[in-house]
């Protein structure tokens, strides 16, 4: 990515502490090097920022009266220090995929994050979410996104 591109990037959190995390982690030069241009500007052009919070992954949405609809992918800051870095960067890839598709469909999620060749992370994130017992992760959801991951993502 290009001086002004990692600008721009940086330019979509909203709380520097999480970007700071990420760094520490080894997650946001690989979220970086994963994203395209193309990409960048889908964030841009949906209003698309992340936030560190204290609460299970997610995405959410608020359209304040006199602004364009925000969207922000929050991300646990306690909880991404679980898993190892290239699987971080699979979780955010795949909210960026419900973000996008502004949508809950699991499948259409992870479907980003394989799509950027994160399939292998994905999948071993879901398999520690599980082990460790994470909330969000219950077995028959996991092993049914598991299935069909490995079912249509080579």
């Amino acid at each position: 990515m290009s001086p002004e591109n990692e600008t721009r990037f940086q330019n979509r959190f909203a709380v520097n502490k999480l970007r700071d995390i990420l760094i520490l982690i080894g997650a946001f030069d690989e979220l970086m090097n994963v994203l395209s241009n193309e990409d960048l500007r889908e964030l841009e052009n949906n209003n698309i920022y992340f936030a560190g919070f204290y609460a299970p992954a997610g995405e959410f949405s608020f359209t304040p009266a006199s602004l364009a609809q925000i969207r922000f992918i929050v991300l646990e800051i306690h909880t991404l220090r679980k898993f190892i870095s290239s699987e971080v960067v699979a979780i955010i890839l795949h909210e960026i995929g419900h973000a996008l598709a502004g949508n809950r469909d699991e499948n259409v999620a992870d479907s980003y994050a394989c799509s950027r060749g994160l399939k292998r992370y994905l999948l071993s994130g879901l398999r520690r979410g599980l082990e460790l017992k994470l909330e969000g992760f219950s077995s028959s959801d996991v092993m049914q996104r598991v299935e069909y991951i490995n079912l249509n993502y080579k």
